[in-house]
């Protein structure tokens, strides 16, 4: 017996549909009705899923490399639906994504001011809001005006991220 074997068998024994909650928070789960609502927005992602997933725990031994996150984003994003299907899978994408909102049950003043003051070696990408005034905001990395803003919870609930990339897809 290995050391992962009991782990496998309480795997095996947990409700194929059920095994979705390892993977999102509570509230996000509650929200989407379970699986039911990520199937509906991506067709085909739950599938695809449980065979990243499968996938995933034969490999517990190997090391989690490049060629490992590839393999895992192929089986996730093959045959999947809608918005956010990848296209190209098991590729790192390199090209842009539309701006995306994240709501202030997503984010926390500490995690901004994290964020805006970690050393960076690259871009990682920007935030985007308003002020409290209901003025543009564009938080830049290492601003005291952007990071009082955060420290002083003068900004709106709202934020967008923008991804670094130029290219769009």
């Amino acid at each position: 017996m290995t050391k992962h074997d009991l782990p496998m068998q309480l795997l095996s024994k947990f409700p194929k549909e059920r095994l979705f909650q390892f993977m999102v928070d509570g509230k996000m789960h509650a929200k989407e009705e379970g699986y039911h609502g990520f199937e509906s927005r991506e067709p085909g992602c739950m599938k695809a899923f449980y065979k990243a997933f499968a996938n995933a725990l034969t490999c517990l031994d190997k090391p989690v490399d490049l060629e490992f996150i590839c393999k895992i984003h192929e089986l996730a994003s093959t045959n999947v639906m809608g918005v956010f299907g990848a296209l190209t899978p098991g590729s790192i994408r390199d090209c842009g994504i539309s701006p995306f909102r994240i709501s202030s049950e997503r984010f926390t003043r500490e995690g901004i001011l994290t964020f805006l003051t970690a050393e960076r070696e690259q871009e990682m990408g920007m935030l985007l809001g308003e002020s409290l005034s209901d003025k543009e905001i564009i938080f830049k990395h290492n601003d005291e005006s952007s990071i009082s803003l955060v420290k002083e919870n003068k900004i709106q609930p709202n934020l967008y991220f923008k991804p670094p990339f130029s290219r769009v897809c």
